[in-house]
Order: structure tokens, then sequence, then C-alpha cells
């Protein structure tokens, strides 16, 4: 977990779709949360599982889906694809768009990216 993520997805209160600005669902907060709370110092990243996400937060697995799609969609996290050494699509990776005053506060962000 990195503080600077974890700060920032409390942080997050309202989103702008298509120019309008809406507050952050219950749900969708939980889903950034949960991942934030994941986010490893060293690789930049999170990746847990869709179930993994979904037994910790208490939603369905459907339900992440859809949260983590707006999420991606609003900019707040990235969603990348990784293959296994076999070539097969294993796992999502997830690298979160935390504003950098959140990163310049965080002494081990600062200290493991150079």
């Amino acid at each position: 977990m990195t503080l600077s993520a974890r700060n920032w997805a409390w942080a997050v209160n309202v989103v702008t779709i298509d120019g309008e600005k809406r507050s952050v669902l219950p749900a969708e907060k939980l889903v950034l949360l949960c991942i934030a709370e994941l986010e490893n110092s060293d690789e930049g990243c999170a990746w847990p599982s869709q179930k993994y996400i979904a037994e910790r937060t208490g939603l369905s697995e459907r339900t992440v889906l859809t949260h983590v799609g707006t999420l991606t969609m609003l900019g707040a996290i990235e969603k990348r694809r990784h293959r296994s050494n076999r070539g097969r699509w294993d796992r999502n990776v997830y690298f979160l768009n935390v504003p950098q005053k959140y990163r310049d506060s965080d002494p081990e962000w600062m200290s493991k990216q150079g």
C-alpha cells in the first residue's frame, strides 16, 4: 500500500462525466479504495483479481467489473491486461492516476521512484 494512493482515493469525491460533475458513487469509491490499498510502491501498480476485490468489498464480481470500467473511463485508473509466461491473459494490472501533489508528500513512493 502507498500512502499517496490511499489519501488520494479518500479525497476523490466528485467526477466529471461529459462536462457534468457528479458525486462518486459509494461502491465506486469502495472499489477505488480497495485497489489503492493494494498499490505496490516498487511496481507502481496493483493487481488484485475481480474476485478478490469483490470479496474485500462485499460487492458482486459483476458490480466490481462495472465500477472498474467506470473508474477507467473517468481516468482514475488505467487497467492493463497481463500475459503469463505461456502467453495466456491471466490478470489485470491497475495503475492509479494519483496526482503528483499526493506522490510528492509520500516518502516511501518518492524513495522508490528514484
